[in-house]
């Protein structure tokens, strides 16, 4: 259990990476943790890092070092801190379906987990509790996933700052809202299919659908 991982090593160790048996990782699996794990001390609007994006697939993804945010849960690959386990969820975990739990508002109080636009880790196993070969092959198998030896992050140095890597920094709350903003000013507005079919011109641009909505009413 997570309870026996974390008593198990000393208490130096930060955080635990949580990963399934069924994942094949990229080459920059442990580097792209070690850069990130830092946003979680520096941000307190996070409360995961992840490896992977569940709307990750190759036709969508083109910025291997890009991180984005979420506050879904993407699991598969997943940095889980020490000092959230012992402070904040061994008291109350569950005994099943911990992913569903974790995507649970009551859990993350509307934190939001970080990920790399290309994902770290390949879901490979076609059969399982939720899995089948079908549903692996429409879904799983269209995933992209980072195969570059080549790729590296700027790691942490001593005395130096914790977020050394330009692209890990980018994630932060403030800088992240910041790029979003600029975002939108320049997006196209999409209000029908036709406008969809003339925005599919090969050309890469952000794409802006706007929705009327109570924001308050969504955190219920």
């Amino acid at each position: 259990s997570l309870a026996q991982v974390f008593r198990s090593f000393d208490k130096a160790a930060p955080g635990v990476i949580i990963v399934e048996d069924d994942l094949i990782f990229s080459p920059d699996f442990l580097e792209y943790f070690h850069a990130a794990a830092p946003l979680l001390d520096e941000d307190p609007s996070l409360w995961v890092v992840s490896a992977w994006n569940d709307n990750g697939f190759r036709y969508l993804v083109r910025e291997a070092k890009h991180l984005q945010r979420t506050d879904f849960m993407p699991g598969l690959g997943w940095l889980l801190p020490r000092a959230r386990w012992e402070g904040e969820l061994e008291a109350k975990w569950p005994d099943l379906n911990w992913d569903h739990w974790m995507r649970d508002r009551k859990q993350h109080q509307n934190r939001e987990a970080v990920f790399p636009q290309v994902p770290r880790v390949f879901h490979n196993g076609i059969e399982g509790t939720f899995m089948e070969p079908k549903t692996h092959q429409r879904y799983f198998a269209a995933v992209a996933t980072n195969t570059d030896a080549a790729s590296t992050w700027q790691l942490p140095a001593l005395g130096g700052p914790a977020l050394a890597d330009e692209a890990v920094a980018a994630a932060l709350s403030s800088r992240y809202e910041a790029r979003l903003e600029e975002l939108l000013r320049g997006a196209r507005y999409v209000a029908s299919a036709r406008d969809l079919v003339e925005a599919a011109d090969g050309r890469p641009e952000a794409l802006a659908v706007w929705v009327v909505a109570d924001p308050e009413k969504s955190k219920e």
